[in-house]
């Protein structure tokens, strides 16, 4: 007699196969099913002609809707174009002051259908407008450059346009003396690049930007380090008082670093170090740190030694 193997169940392609089958079927009829969810929506309020909102809005709404599993699984994931987009010329105002119901919300919807909609939150914006006024500011990046290893970022990250037009109310304006790129973050940078970025957008209710990107630019090096010797102290003022008084060391060395294209042309007249004789008449530790400057684009890595040690004779 001979014994027969039995096969365990869950090596059985069969089963697995009506395994499968099985879920997606129920997939299809649970998503053609009706159901209930809220979703968000991105909302832009457009101010009529000349004129700009002064009230903050809120960036998006939720709408509470109804319909099949289908549709709804569309708008709650894959559906990155839908927005609610209104014109406060088509909306009741009293006072300049704008009100938007959920009748108006809805007629501003744009790249949504096959749902209903029961209800928004909020269902009553009410919005204020200003007369319209322009100012133009400086740009600032919100960028973080991280060189890779034995690289380094040479000077400061160029902007251009350096300056844009913002439009809106003048109580806003007032308050604006900058405006900021998006926050981004480059890493492992090992070579000069340029590219565009947008501007923030946190006020895109209340304000408008134009353009609302910018070219950024930064250079990147290979790292160097640079070593200076015996670089004399300069007194600052008036020397005359400083007869009974004893500074030493006289020469200092200075240690610095940065990209190799700024580092090879640094030479020694290029790096003061000095001290103002007020500092020095005022002084009553005995200890004083030197004023440092060193070329643009170079950062210092060390010095040595890090202060001046300073004595009076008294007669």
């Amino acid at each position: 007699m001979h014994a027969t193997a039995k096969k365990s169940w869950y090596k059985s392609k069969t089963f697995w196969g009506a395994f499968l089958i099985a879920v997606f079927f129920w997939i299809y009829v649970s998503l053609n099913e009706n159901y209930r969810v809220v979703i968000q929506i991105p909302l832009t309020v457009k101010a009529p002609k000349n004129k700009a909102n002064e009230t903050i809005l809120p960036n998006e709404i939720h709408a509470d809707i109804s319909g099949s599993g289908w549709y709804l699984l569309n708008h709650l994931y894959l559906n990155n174009i839908k927005r609610c987009y209104i014109r406060l010329d088509n909306v009741k105002s009293k006072d300049s002051i704008y009100t938007i119901t959920s009748v108006d919300m809805q007629k501003g919807l744009q790249n949504i259908s096959k749902v209903s909609f029961n209800r928004f939150f909020p269902d009553v914006i009410d919005v204020k407008t200003t007369e319209l006024a322009t100012k133009e500011v400086e740009v600032v990046p919100n960028i973080k450059i991280k060189p890779a290893s034995g690289f380094s970022l040479v000077g400061n990250i160029k902007v251009t346009p350096a300056n844009i037009t913002i439009k809106g109310s003048n109580k806003l304006l007032n308050d604006i003396e900058k405006w900021f790129t998006k926050e981004l973050v480059f890493e492992d940078v090992s070579s000069s690049f340029s590219t565009q970025v947008e501007l923030s957008d946190s006020l895109s209710s209340v304000a408008e930007v134009t353009p609302n990107t910018v070219t950024i630019s930064a250079a990147i090096q290979p790292y160097a380090e640079l070593k200076i010797d015996d670089i004399p102290i300069q007194i600052r003022g008036n020397t005359q008082l400083l007869n009974n008084h004893i500074l030493k060391p006289n020469y200092f060395s200075v240690t610095l670093y940065g990209g190799i294209d700024v580092i090879k042309k640094v030479e020694k007249g290029d790096i003061s170090i000095s001290i103002h004789y007020q500092d020095i008449l005022e002084d009553s530790t005995g200890i004083l740190k030197p004023k440092i400057t060193i070329p643009p684009y170079t950062n210092i890595l060390k010095v040595e030694p890090k202060y001046i040690f300073h004595s009076e004779i008294i007669q």
